[in-house]
Parts: structure tokens; sequence; C-alpha cells
């Protein structure tokens, strides 16, 4: 399984403050991971859905990239960044942190005799609305729900809750804000109760939004250790900004979750990936 968590201008940079988190906080380095690889541009860059994905790899040559998550050619032609919604073995058997790639094309073969990947629950935050949603693993929602709020002043931008840390709400249109801002979080953490038993059965979860609304719903007093905890090994960044979430940007990350990217470098032969 896996672990994880996840600003541009306006509304959108706070949908990426997972990812601006998490560049400020990386996890602990292992001394048994590789150094990082130097940024390169890749010539070609495939995104494959996963029922294809088997067929255009060689199954052998490959290391894993623990500090970028992905697996690289060990003639570096290549590297391949895993779909999200494929269940992880995220330790290998000599108990280092990754993924052998015999795991991982068994994984793949696995979701292909099963016809589907394992069930997930996505959960977008943005500053007026929650869209939150537990899919089947063959794209079909279980559960969906939209809650909105008014949270921020009509052509001001930035919500009530992401300014509270910086001012009291003085006029009587902030203060009604502020409250609508604790509505959505405390609505949003009891859908989470509401659904305990269907997330518990997910294997990926995925999220985003800034980490102030997310704060907002785990300080909720009466659930505090009643719903999923934001630290579960299973929490993925969403990896796309969702500055108005809807049931159709549920859809769109449940979609780009099944897809993988082979990135092939020209200048070391670009097409080693496939045979």
């Amino acid at each position: 399984m896996r672990a994880a968590m996840r600003g541009c201008a306006g509304a959108v940079d706070e949908e990426d403050n997972f990812e601006s988190w998490l560049a400020r906080h990386p996890p602990p380095k292992r001394s048994s991971d590789p150094p990082a690889t130097p940024s390169r541009r890749p010539s070609r860059v495939e995104r494959v859905p996963w029922p294809s994905l088997r067929a255009k790899l060689a199954p052998r040559g490959w290391s894993w990239d623990a500090a970028r998550r992905l697996f690289v050619k060990t003639d570096g032609s290549c590297e391949l960044v895993p779909p999200r919604a494929l269940p992880a073995p995220w330790r290998t058997s000599s108990g280092e942190a990754g993924w052998r790639f015999g795991d991982f094309l068994h994984a793949l073969q696995q979701a292909e005799l099963d016809g589907a990947v394992g069930m997930q629950f996505v959960a977008l935050l943005a500053s007026e609305s929650s869209a939150l949603a537990v899919f089947r693993g063959d794209g079909v929602a279980m559960r969906h729900r939209v809650i909105t709020a008014y949270t921020v002043r009509k052509g001001q931008g930035g919500a009530q809750a992401l300014r509270s840390g910086k001012q009291q709400a003085r006029s009587a249109g902030a203060r009604l804000r502020a409250q609508e801002a604790a509505k959505l979080a405390k609505k949003t953490a009891e859908t989470f109760q509401e659904w305990a038993e269907d997330i518990q059965a997910c294997e990926l979860l995925v999220r985003t939004g800034d980490v102030r609304l997310w704060n907002a719903i785990y300080e909720v007093r009466e659930l505090r250790g009643k719903i999923v905890d934001r630290n579960d090994e299973r929490w993925q960044p969403a990896g796309i900004g969702v500055p108005r979430p809807r049931y159709k940007d549920l859809e769109k990350v449940f979609r780009e979750s099944l897809i993988a990217e082979i990135r092939s470098y020209v200048d070391q032969g670009a097409d080693s990936e496939s045979e």
C-alpha cells in the first residue's frame, strides 16, 4: 500500500498546497535510497492506461527510484511512473522501501485478471466546496457528495478559513463566512465518518486542497479520532489543482489514477522501454 500527502495565482494556489507542503517537509531519507536523478527533459512522454501497460514493458532492467517514486531503466533510457490506482507493495522482502519490478508486474497482472483496480476514496477540498466519492475499481461511484458553502466574499477571492490565522473576522459578513467555513469542514468530516466502512475498504485514498482546509476537518472536536487518519499510508495527492470541486472533477481524478507515464530519453536509447 502507499503512503503520502500534497499553490499558481489565486484559487488554484489553494489546491496544490499539499505538493508545496510535501516539498517543504520531505520524508526522512533512508541510507538505502539512491540519490535523486537530476531532472532531464524527456524526448517523448507516453500516457498509458493500466490495461495496456504490461504489453509495453520489458520484464527486466528496471530499478526503483525511492526519492521520486518511479522506475528507471538501468541504462537511463526511460522512466516509468506507475498508475496511482494500482495497489502497491511498498516494502520489499528485504525491508527496504520501494517496489521490486516483479512485484509491480504481478500487481498489474492481478488487476488484469480481476478486470479492475481496487476501490478508492477521492476527497477534493476547496474554499467553497468539498467533493467526495468512493469509486469501485471499474469506475462506478458507489457514493458521492458535493458540499458547498458561502465562504468567499464576492469579488475578493480567498476563503475565510484561509485567512482565519491572520486576523479575526470583524464585520457581520466576515463572521458569517467564518461560520460557513466551519460548517463546510464539519459536514465534510461527518461524511468521512458516515462512509467510514467503505473508506476502510478502499485500497487508495486520493486528496487535494489547502493544508489549512484539511486542518479544519481534523479539528472538528466531536469527530476527532473517529475518521480516517490523515497519516494513513493509503493517502496520495491528486496531482492536479481543483479550484471548485464538483462531481466531474471526482471522475477526472479517478481516471487520472488509472494512467501510467512512460518518459523516454532519446539520447540514451529512447525505445528500449518496449519490446
